[in-house]
């Protein structure tokens, strides 16, 4: 198993473990998402982490000539250049953002976006397990 398949599985299983509690608890879900982006220090935290998942996709997919490795690149430039430009620098304007994001959010809503996105999470298992081996 190559690089870019493990980082493919990871994304995969970010996606289902940071989205899948949506489907089953969106209220729960919804207030420790508020309480996670509710201090700065938190908001930067968390830019770093997507900072280094987003270089460690970019470096996997940089070696590879396989069109499927052109969403691993693409996702990892624009998780990087998020949590640099964005989350860094401008934690206070992304608090707001996410915080009137999250409030105006009904159940259904987050239950829906709770399916899609273990199903992107499923999709880069997929792409993992079967297409990057």
């Amino acid at each position: 198993m190559n690089g870019l398949a493990l980082i493919s599985i990871l994304i995969g299983i970010l996606f289902i473990v940071i989205r899948a509690p949506l489907i089953f608890a969106p209220e729960t879900t919804k207030a420790f998402y508020l309480k996670l982006v509710a201090s700065n220090t938190r908001i930067r935290i968390m830019s770093l982490c997507l900072a280094a998942v987003g270089t460690a996709a970019i470096m996997a997919a940089r070696g590879s000539d396989q069109t499927a490795a052109l969403i691993i690149l693409i996702l990892g430039w624009l998780w990087l250049l998020a949590a640099v430009f964005f989350l860094l620098i401008f934690p206070s304007l992304y608090r707001r953002i996410a915080e009137a994001f999250l409030q105006a959010m009904d159940n259904l809503i987050l239950r829906l976006l709770g399916f899609f996105a273990v199903l992107l999470g499923a999709f880069f298992i997929y792409l993992g397990l079967v297409v990057f081996s």
